[in-house]
């Protein structure tokens, strides 16, 4: 029963079903076709039409690069991202923790060849944020409630992230996959393809280790290779023993029908992202960091310094802000069990300590949940 409430409660990012193209030259059906290497065989099709029609097709329809008997191939979300690269579309999605009822993504972009407006709501957090990608910045705010706060994320326009790559990627390889059933004649021509099975059970969406339990996907791919929508339930068995299940649903529409300028707010944000400064000082065991201009970093964000040649970084998360020219100084936990673990005290470096040495040429960074601050800031 609680399956079927999500469900339900997920019914307005419901994937909605494939819409015509709208974008690149119109042929002499009057319908439009995308200009991409991978949809020559389409382009060509549609345009051979008979004028008088607008659901005929000449010959017989082919599968999108991507597609064949077997189902989705590995390389499906390379041609898709490779589709949309100067294309404009619109795209949502979401993720809930089934065993929590709680959601864990709801995400909204539009794009416009080469630039991004995004809306959510920060997990967990429920605080509304905004962010415009171009191809140089990725300026974001949040509403704390009496104020803004700012950063500009490094990761920049892509259409792999505008599209959730961190999710469909790996559940596409995750499956094994029947025939794909053609559902949409017209052009563009949809087929829907629905999962046999898991193939590979260590391709676990999101940032979750482990493996990949119950999984059930049905995907849309239109004749040019694009992804239309995405809807899959499955669990993750994760190292620690915990279960968690989960129900994700992506939709892509719109296509040649968005655009996108940038907001009023840009320009604030530009101005109000945190410029920080940071110093080692007694050989290495401490970080001093200051904010010397712009907005404060603030509580539930994470302060980290990445392991030198390693995938871990240690870490603080913040109850309390970081204020602009407030000093804070870092240091290592040295204790067995808290590997990871990055210390914090204000305004005067802390006594009767002796931290393990930081590595030469680290870095700070700080981010609020997914979303970073600033460029990472090297230690001086």
């Amino acid at each position: 029963m609680k399956r079927r409430a999500l469900l339900g409660a997920l019914s307005g990012v419901a994937v909605a079903g494939c819409l015509r193209l709208s974008s690149g030259e119109e042929d002499r059906t009057g319908r439009m076709s995308v200009r991409t290497s991978s949809t020559a065989t389409a382009t060509k099709t549609a345009a051979e039409t008979d004028p008088q029609t607008t659901t005929g097709r000449v010959g017989e329809l082919e599968y999108p690069s991507g597609l064949s008997d077997d189902g989705i191939g590995r390389f499906l979300f390379a041609f898709h991202t490779q589709a949309l690269s100067q294309a404009s579309f619109h795209t949502k999605w979401s993720k809930v923790d089934a065993d929590n009822s709680r959601m864990e993504w709801q995400k909204e972009y539009r794009v416009d060849d080469g630039t991004a407006y995004g809306s959510w709501t920060r997990a967990h957090l429920g605080t509304p944020c905004e962010i415009y990608r171009d191809s140089t910045d990725g300026f974001w705010r949040e509403d704390v409630g009496d104020h803004y706060t700012y950063g500009n994320d490094r990761q920049d326009y892509a259409v792999r992230e505008l599209t959730w790559k961190l999710e469909l990627e790996p559940l596409l390889r995750a499956a094994a996959w029947n025939k794909p059933t053609l559902v949409t004649e017209e052009y563009p021509a949809v087929w829907r393809v629905e999962s046999a099975g898991i193939a590979d059970e260590t391709a676990v969406p999101d940032h979750y280790g482990g493996t990949l339990q119950d999984l059930s996907v049905t995907a849309e791919v239109d004749e040019n290779a694009i992804i239309r929508s995405v809807e899959a339930t499955y669990r993750v068995d994760q190292p620690d023993g915990d279960t968690r299940a989960f129900l994700s649903r992506f939709e892509l529409d719109s296509l040649g029908q968005v655009s996108v300028s940038e907001p009023a707010w840009v320009a604030t944000a530009a101005d109000e992202v945190p410029t920080v400064s940071a110093t080692f000082t007694d050989d290495r065991r401490f970080v001093k960091l200051t904010i010397d201009s712009g907005a404060r970093i603030e509580p539930e964000s994470v302060v980290y310094v990445p392991e030198e040649n390693g995938p871990n970084a240690w870490e603080h998360h913040l109850d309390d802000p970081i204020e602009p020219g407030v000093e804070v100084y870092l240091y290592r936990d040295g204790s067995p069990d808290a590997f990871g673990s990055l210390n914090l005290v204000r305004g005067a470096k802390p006594t009767g300590v002796t931290p393990s040495r930081f590595a030469p040429g680290s870095r700070v960074l700080a981010r609020r949940r997914s979303s970073e601050y600033f460029d990472p800031v090297a230690v001086e």
